[in-house]
């Protein structure tokens, strides 16, 4: 039986944390889908039985929030297609024998990490936005 090198190992754990990651941005992605899309959802549906008969206040904070939570899933979506975009941009590179960069995906990559950011702060914002109409209108 043929003994595993210490590099091999190492590769091993690389590959595996690698699945990881990719395992982890999946989930993170889908969740910040489900959250702002429901939270968009919910805040549609509930705002009239939540408000009532009473006259609305802060109705800018709810259409702020509307719009982070919209600009939050816009975020998401355009991340998915400039991530593939950059992935092809270096398979390319690395097809072509092109010496690969400190960031080999160019600026495309750069936005992915602008819109993966910005992700999570609009939805967030989204939430803090609602729960200050919500206490206006308590």
């Amino acid at each position: 039986m043929e003994q595993k090198t210490n590099q091999q190992y190492r590769d091993d754990y690389r590959a595996q944390l690698l699945d990881y990651a990719k395992q982890s941005q999946t989930s993170y992605d889908s969740t910040l889908i489900t959250l702002s899309g429901g939270a968009l959802g919910i805040s549609f549906a509930f705002v009239n039985q939540f408000i009532g008969d009473a006259p609305m206040r802060g109705l800018p904070l709810l259409i702020i929030a509307w719009i982070c939570w919209v600009a939050s899933l816009g975020a998401v979506l355009l991340s998915f297609y400039t991530s593939n975009r950059a992935l092809l941009k270096v398979v390319e590179k690395i097809d072509e024998g092109q010496e690969l960069t400190q960031r080999p995906g160019g600026r495309i990559d750069q936005l992915t990490g602008w819109l993966n950011i910005a992700s999570p702060i609009l939805l967030l914002s989204g939430v803090v936005t609602i729960i200050w109409f919500a206490l206006l209108n308590l």
